[in-house]
């Protein structure tokens, strides 16, 4: 593939991925903040996706055929993403069309992703990685700190950075996400002995970051960021990558098991009020689990099913009552994405996301992240550390639900399976056609 086609590609990538991620900001008024979208904002978000997902076509047309090497994980996310949607909308006599067409914009996102790193060398797709997580990073770093110092409107109390959103709590951990990205490049640097200027960038910019997620006082974004940086830690140490620099010994295992059973027992005392309500939230999402349990009760309709559970769950037992009927609210979420996904799709959604779990586990553990070239290996390992962020900040909070952070997880999940394939050579590939590219662009 010619150099200019290549760069043309990743240019389009960079673009796109931008306005996606901040498609929905442009219209945000403070009157109906982000997670409670317009119709203009869904519609915004949607065309945006389909538009940049059609675009690759006419350029991907002017040369030969590419090979597309689509793993199972590839069929559940679409499954999920796509699939599930389509399936509540047709066959639900109730389901929330805004939700639906959210979802499947993901799977557009998603597909744009795959289909586009496809046309790039496997060095290129690295290189956006990295890119993108410093130049969202900075936008975020710079939007927060406007906010602190009334620059710019902030959309809660007082001046606590909330981005473009309505809580500080998305915005702690969209920013915990990329700043795992940006400890990771600094470990990088570290280790490939760059320029001890990019060293100290890196550096200012980690410090910067968790001054910010501080301010934020998110407690969701921290959980977030300590799992971001062990589990890249522990898998470069396994691969020995760090192990003269990061020995692990059982005592060292044991003095952070303690510290972080400290740090749970801290972040529930300094909130109590706000860890006993979502203790509520949680049981009777179980109960709205428990009488849905196959089927869910349709994307997008946990809102209107929640108060009723509440009020089962606090009416079914006197100790729940006595305890927890303080706490209780009407409520939008279920503070765990698991849970949400799970009261919503049933076990078949459950079991899509469980499946892609276990696939982004085994594709880390056993497939291309061994290979020896570290600027492939830290570039898988930087996405995963996204994902790790997103979903443990995911068990306590609701980062799924708002647009912005949910779209970075499927843009990580994206760049890690497609490091993933470009690794595995498979003797049956899926060969993208003229004629297939016409109807991809049709669809």
């Amino acid at each position: 593939m010619p150099i200019f086609k290549n760069h043309l590609m990743a240019g389009i990538l960079c673009i796109g991925i931008i306005i996606i991620v901040y498609s929905t900001s442009l219209l945000k008024i403070e009157s109906l903040p982000d997670t409670f979208f317009t119709s203009k904002e869904i519609g915004l978000l949607f065309s945006v996706t389909a538009i940049l997902s059609c675009l690759i076509v006419p350029i991907s047309i002017i040369k030969t055929p590419v090979v597309i090497n689509f793993l199972i994980i590839d069929i559940l996310i679409v499954l999920y993403l796509i699939g599930l949607p389509l399936a509540h909308f047709f066959f639900y006599s109730s389901v929330s069309l805004s939700a639906s067409l959210i979802q499947i914009s993901y799977g557009l996102i998603y597909l744009f992703i795959r289909v586009t790193n496809s046309y790039l060398r496997i060095r290129t797709v690295c290189l956006v990685s990295f890119s993108l997580v410093v130049l969202i990073f900075i936008i975020q770093l710079l939007i927060g700190l406007g906010q602190y110092i009334t620059l710019i409107p902030a959309y809660y109390q007082s001046n606590i950075p909330t981005g473009f959103f309505s809580n500080p709590a998305p915005f702690g951990i969209m920013m915990a996400s990329y700043t795992g990205g940006i400890f990771v490049l600094w470990i990088y640097a570290i280790l490939t002995k760059k320029h001890i200027l990019f060293v100290l960038i890196f550096l200012l910019l980690l410090l910067s970051g968790a001054v910010l997620i501080f301010l934020t006082e998110s407690r969701s974004a921290w959980l977030g960021l300590i799992f971001g940086i062990t589990l890249p830690l522990l898998i470069l140490q396994r691969q020995r990558v760090l192990r003269s620099y990061f020995p692990i010994k059982k005592p060292i295992i044991f003095t952070c098991s303690i510290l972080f059973i400290i740090i749970l027992t801290y972040f529930y005392y300094i909130k109590p009020d706000s860890a006993n309500g979502r203790i509520l939230i949680w049981i009777s999402a179980l109960n709205m689990i428990k009488n849905n349990t196959v089927f869910g009760v349709g994307l997008g309709n946990f809102f209107a099913k929640y108060i009723y559970c509440q009020s089962d769950t606090l009416t079914s037992s006197t100790f729940l009552f006595d305890h927890f009927s303080n706490y209780a609210s009407d409520v939008r979420y279920a503070f765990n994405d698991l849970l949400h996904s799970f009261a919503e799709t049933g076990l078949f959604g459950f079991f899509l996301m469980i499946s892609i779990f276990y696939f982004v586990i085994k594709n880390l553990l056993i497939g291309y992240c061994d290979r020896k070239e570290k600027l492939i290996r830290f570039a898988t390992i930087l996405n995963f550390g996204v994902l790790v962020v997103i979903g443990v900040a995911g068990l306590t909070s609701y980062p799924m639900q708002s647009i912005p952070v949910a779209t970075t997880f499927w843009l990580a999940m994206a760049f890690f399976v497609s490091l993933s394939a470009k690794g595995q050579i498979r003797k049956k590939n899926i060969y993208i056609y003229k004629h297939i590219k016409i109807k991809y662009a049709t669809l």
